[in-house]
């Protein structure tokens, strides 16, 4: 699967790192609490900042209505991401549901999960 002509190598390297971040996140739990919410955003940042860098990717295509497209940019993607990330991870801390030390750790599995899990992929 890793060489196949139909599934394009960004694809399967940051679907990797979802499984490696969750099976991470999962077995880290065992032991002491980490928020999961925080290792989902974590990871999603590892994959935007991985599709700008590794996979030379600067920007998307949406098709719309009447044949038209709207381009826009990942670094424009990586601000609201960013943006996302903050607004769960404060939300986690508002509502009580863990300490900055899971957030903070949860963010730093997801990346490094990801960023790993490609790197080792690719």
């Amino acid at each position: 699967c890793k060489n196949s002509a139909e599934i394009p190598v960004a694809y399967t390297a940051l679907v990797l790192g979802c499984v490696v971040g969750l099976f991470t996140g999962f077995f880290i739990n065992l032991f002491s609490k980490i928020s999961l919410h925080a290792i989902g955003m974590g990871g999603l940042i590892g994959a935007v900042l991985v599709t700008i860098e590794l996979f030379a990717y600067d920007r998307f295509s949406v098709p719309l209505p009447g044949g038209n497209q709207l381009e826009i940019s990942l670094v424009t993607v990586l601000a609201g991401v960013l943006l996302l990330a903050g607004l769960v991870g404060t939300a986690r801390l508002y509502l009580k549901a863990h300490i900055l030390e899971d957030v903070a750790g949860g963010y730093l599995v997801g990346f490094t999960a990801m960023a790993g899990a490609v790197w080792a992929w690719v």
